[in-house]
């Protein structure tokens, strides 16, 4: 059984690191303000596997997996009032890149994102939306305390909804994939990724409303701080504009402290 182990794992480049972060608010009952007990909880993994599958091509997964629950009095009765939700996310991608030795690298890329539990419908993992891409990266700068790439290429996009009366729509465009990480010192590290969608095609299109020739834009930025083996302090914000749900950027950010682990 090692020894198949052992042959699997070979030749692999493997990160994975997992974290638990809870935030706790306490007030007891003499407490004169409008404040109420909170408890916070949040679950994080992250990994990345990469390995050569020939000279020429390089097969890259990346995988996160957030979840994390609210427990909170109500404000009159102060009784516990049943979890809620305050984050979830699915997020796996694979990229084959094929180094040719040219000024950019033709690749392949399929991604799928999700939730662990819809709650609106009861359901696991939906909605999903799957994104099959195609195109050119380049490498921009790899050094050991930076790292800057990006994609440009042709996308389809399709959400796959279980709901009852939920549309599949499928969009066809223009995709931009721009990652970077700088190592500041260190404990400290930054990391951002910007993910642009241009629609050129819609399957579900209303001739009324244009809504989804929009760009849609996910920029998401991370600081994280190790304070000591286990212990990290991390800052994450993200924007994200889709003109099909908001005309105005959604902005979340989250400051937290917490147990981080590093398997590989």
């Amino acid at each position: 059984m090692w020894s198949v182990l052992v042959f699997v794992l070979t030749g692999w480049n493997l990160s994975v690191d997992a974290g638990l972060q809870i935030t706790q608010n306490y007030y007891n009952e003499a407490w004169s303000g409008t404040e109420v007990s909170s408890v916070t909880w949040t679950a994080v993994l992250n990994a990345l596997a990469e390995r050569p599958l020939s000279d020429r091509v390089l097969f890259t997964n990346t995988t996160k997996l957030q979840y994390g629950q609210t427990y909170q009095q109500d404000p009159e009765s102060r009784k516990w009032d049943p979890p809620q939700k305050s984050s979830d996310l699915v997020d796996n991608e694979s990229v084959l890149r094929f180094t040719l030795g040219w000024l950019v690298d033709p690749f392949l890329s399929f991604r799928w994102v999700s939730q662990f539990r819809d709650q609106a419908n009861d359901l696991y993992l939906n909605p999903i939306t799957w994104t099959e891409g195609a195109g050119l990266a380049r490498t921009f700068l790899k050094t050991e305390a930076a790292e800057l790439n990006g994609r440009l290429g042709v996308a389809f996009r399709e959400v796959t909804d279980r709901a009852p009366d939920a549309t599949t729509p499928v969009e066809g465009g223009l995709e931009t994939v721009l990652w970077g990480k700088r190592v500041i010192s260190e404990r400290i590290q930054y990391e951002s990724e910007l993910r642009v969608f241009k629609a050129l095609y819609n399957s579900h299109a209303d001739p009324a409303d244009d809504r989804w020739k929009a760009p849609d834009v996910d920029w998401k930025h991370t600081l994280s701080v190790s304070l000591a083996r286990f212990v990290q302090l991390s800052v994450y914000a993200e924007l994200v504009y889709d003109k099909d749900i908001i005309d105005r950027a959604q902005i979340r950010e989250n400051l937290a402290l917490g147990l981080t682990y590093k398997f590989f």
